[in-house]
C-alpha cells in the first residue's frame, strides 16, 4: 500500500479545521482558511524539490507527519480504539513578515559540509530583471520541447512585469510589486499591438498610455457625478475603454512568471516564489474553468449543412473541418499538416491481426511547432471523414504534385490555422450563432464532452488530445509506466468511432472538385519557393482564387524612361504643362480644351 501524498493530507485537514498546522521533515506550514489551503496545494509542484531535499536528509525511517489543529474538532470514532499517542515538538512562532495568503518556514536538518548543488546551465549575469529576463529566455530556448512561438509569449509576459515594476533588483521585489502587475495584467487590451494609436510604441509605451486613459475616464467619470445626472458631457470626451485579455490569459501570464521566479530559485536568487502570494481564487476563480463550451448538436451541424458544404470551393474549408469535428485537434495542428504527414500505419489489434489505420502524424517534424510535447501524437483519421471521400482528395493531391495538405492556406508561422479559425467564426455570426465564445476551438470541447459521456478511458482521451496525464497518483503512474500498453490510433480509432456524432446530408467529395483551387495554390507555392531559393521574400496570398485561369505571378514593371535618364546621368525631360479645361466639358465630348 502506498502511503498518502501530502496533497491528500493537506486537503484532509482542511476539510476538518478551517485553522490549522502541517509539520513535514522539518517543514511546518500554516493555513488560515479554505483558500490557503488551496494555495499550498497549488503550490507543492514548485515545493517538489524541497520537499525531496528535506526526505533524502531526514533519518531513513519514515517520516512523521503531524497535524495540529488550532480549533480542535471532534474526531468521528475511529475503527480501532486502541489510542495512537502523537508527539509534536515545540514550535517557535514566526517572525512577522508581510501578510501573505501562506506562510512556510523551512528548516533544515544540519549536513556537516554539505557542498552546495549547482544547477545545470548559464549562471545569471545579474540580479537585475532585464539582465535576468534575456538570461531566462536563453535558457528557456534550450529546451527541446519549448515550441517556436511560446518564447515570444514568455518574453512579452516578462517585458510587461518589467514595464509595471520597474527594473528593479529581484531581491527586493515585494507582495505590492505583484499586486501592481496584477493590477496592470487586468486593463491590459486584447491585441495590443494593433490598437490604433499603441502600433509601435513597445509594451512600456502601451502601458503608460493605457493607464493614463484609465485615468482620464475615471476624472470624466467624477466629472459627470459633479454636475449631475443632467449636467452636459465635458468638452474632451474620455477615451474607450478597450476589451482586456480573458482571465485565462491572465492565468497564463502569470504562469509564465511563476517559471521565472523559480528558475531564479534554483540559483538562490530568492528566498521564495512572489508569485505564489496572489490568491489565484479570488483573482481568477475557481480552477478549471475556461471561457468556450461545446458546441451544440444544431450549431455542429452549421458548417456540414448540404448547401454550404457543397458550396465551399476551397479544400480547408471542406476536409479542414471535418477533421477538426471529428478528432477534436488544434486548428494550428491541423494546418501544419504535410501530404507525406497523413499516411498509413500498421497497427497490431488485441485480436493478434495487424491492421491498417489511416493516421496523421502531429508534429513529426522540428518545423511543425505545438502546443507541447504531448501533443505530438499519430491521430487517426475517423471513418466518417474517410467516407466523405478524403482518400479521393488524397489521390488529387498526388496528382497535382502538392506538398502541402491544405495549400490555399495563408502562411503564418504564429497562426498557421487563422485561415480555418476566420473562416469559420465569421460564417458563425452570420448563421445566426451571436454567442462571441463560440469559435472554431469549441469543436475540440465537443468531441471530448462526447469522449467523457460515453465514458472513454482518461488514457485514451490523453492521447487523442494531446493532453499530459498529469494528475495520477504514484501507483496509477508505475501502471501506466511499466504496465499498461501504450494507446494505439486503432485504439483512439474504435473510441471515435463510437462517438455519437450527429448525421451529415451533405455529399461525399468527387475527385476534380477542387483541381482549380489545387493547380493555383501548387504553382504559387512553387512560386514562392524559387523566390525563397533566390533569397527574396516569400510573397503571401491575398484575395480570392480566380475561378479561371492559372496562376501568374506578378512581374515587376520596367523603369519609366525619366527613370532610365536618371540612372545613366542624363537630365530627365521636363513634362510640358497640362492645359486647363473649359467648364462643362470633357475630352470625351469632343474638345473643350481652351
Amino acid at each position: 500500500m502506498f502511503p498518502p501524498s501530502l496533497s491528500s493530507i493537506i486537503e484532509s485537514a482542511g476539510r476538518h479545521g478551517r485553522q490549522w498546522e502541517l509539520e513535514y521533515n522539518g517543514m511546518r506550514l500554516s493555513a488560515m482558511g479554505q483558500d490557503d489551503t488551496d494555495n499550498l496545494v497549488r503550490s507543492l509542484p514548485a515545493m517538489e524539490k524541497t520537499l525531496g531535499r528535506l526526505a533524502r536528509q531526514a533519518a531513513h525511517h519514515a517520516p512523521a507527519v503531524t497535524v495540529m489543529p488550532v480549533q480542535p474538532v471532534p474526531a468521528a470514532p475511529a475503527p480501532n480504539p486502541e489510542p495512537v499517542p502523537v508527539a509534536l515538538p515545540p514550535v517557535a512562532e514566526p517572525a512577522a513578515s508581510t501578510p501573505a495568503a501562506v506562510e512556510v518556514n523551512v528548516s533544515t536538518p544540519a549536513v556537516a559540509d554539505a557542498p552546495p548543488k549547482v544547477p545545470a546551465g548559464e549562471a545569471p549575469p545579474a540580479t537585475d530583471l532585464v539582465s535576468l529576463a534575456a538570461w531566462h529566455l536563453r535558457q528557456y530556448k534550450r529546451r527541446a520541447s519549448a515550441s517556436k512561438h511560446t518564447p515570444s509569449i514568455v518574453n512579452r509576459t516578462l517585458q510587461l512585469f518589467i514595464a509595471s515594476v520597474g527594473n528593479k533588483d529581484i531581491k527586493v521585489l515585494t507582495f505590492q510589486d505583484m499586486e501592481q502587475f496584477m493590477e496592470d495584467l487586468a486593463i491590459w487590451p486584447k491585441n495590443a499591438e494593433r490598437v490604433p494609436g499603441y502600433k509601435r510604441t513597445g509594451i512600456a509605451g502601451v502601458l503608460g498610455k493605457i493607464r493614463e486613459d484609465a485615468r482620464k475616464r475615471e476624472e470624466a467619470a467624477e466629472a459627470r457625478a459633479a454636475k449631475g445626472k443632467k449636467g452636459k458631457t465635458t468638452k474632451t470626451p474620455a477615451p474607450p475603454k478597450l476589451p482586456v485579455i480573458s482571465k485565462c490569459t491572465q492565468e497564463t501570464q502569470l504562469q509564465h512568471l511563476s517559471a521565472f521566479f523559480n528558475h531564479a530559485l534554483e540559483w538562490r536568487l530568492r528566498p521564495d516564489n512572489p508569485v505564489l502570494s496572489i490568491n489565484r481564487r479570488r483573482e481568477f476563480g475557481p480552477r478549471f474553468t475556461h471561457p468556450k463550451r461545446a458546441f451544440t448538436n444544431p450549431e455542429w451541424r452549421l458548417p456540414f449543412r448540404a448547401d454550404i458544404l457543397n458550396a465551399v470551393t476551397e479544400p480547408h474549408k471542406f476536409f479542414g473541418l471535418l477533421l477538426l469535428g471529428f478528432t477534436g485537434a488544434r486548428p494550428n495542428e491541423v494546418a501544419q499538416l504535410k501530404r507525406h504527414d497523413v499516411r498509413m500505419e500498421s497497427v497490431l489489434g488485441q485480436d493478434g491481426v495487424m491492421h491498417e489505420v489511416l493516421c496523421m502524424h502531429i508534429g513529426a517534424t522540428a518545423a511543425q511547432h505545438t502546443k507541447n510535447e504531448d501533443a505530438r501524437r499519430v491521430l487517426p483519421i475517423p471513418n466518417q471523414v474517410l467516407a466523405m471521400g478524403f482518400e479521393t482528395y488524397l489521390n488529387d493531391l498526388d496528382r497535382h504534385g502538392a506538398t502541402e495538405l491544405f495549400p490555399g492556406l495563408q502562411e503564418a508561422e504564429a497562426r498557421p490555422g487563422a485561415s480555418i479559425s476566420r473562416y469559420l467564426n465569421t460564417a458563425l455570426r452570420k448563421w445566426g450563432v451571436s454567442d462571441r465564445s463560440v469559435t472554431t476551438y469549441c469543436f475540440r470541447h465537443f468531441v471530448a464532452t462526447l469522449a467523457s459521456k460515453c465514458r472513454v478511458p482518461e488514457l485514451v482521451q490523453d492521447a487523442l488530445f494531446g493532453h499530459s496525464s498529469a494528475v495520477m497518483t504514484e501507483g496509477q503512474r508505475t501502471r501506466k509506466r511499466s504496465y499498461v500498453n501504450p494507446t494505439t490510433p486503432l485504439t483512439m480509432l474504435e473510441a471515435l468511432d463510437s462517438l455519437p456524432f450527429p448525421e451529415i446530408d451533405a455529399k461525399s467529395y468527387e475527385s476534380g472538385r477542387f483541381d482549380q483551387n489545387l493547380s493555383y495554390e501548387v504553382a504559387r507555392l512553387k512560386h514562392n519557393d524559387e523566390r525563397e531559393a533566390r533569397g527574396e521574400e516569400r510573397v503571401s496570398r491575398r484575395g480570392r482564387v480566380p475561378r479561371r485561369g492559372p496562376f501568374k505571378p506578378k512581374v515587376a514593371k520596367p523603369a519609366t524612361s525619366n527613370a532610365k535618364a536618371a540612372t545613366k546621368g542624363k537630365t530627365p525631360k521636363a513634362k510640358a504643362p497640362e492645359r486647363e479645361r473649359t467648364e462643362g466639358t470633357s475630352p470625351a465630348q469632343g474638345g473643350g480644351l481652351a
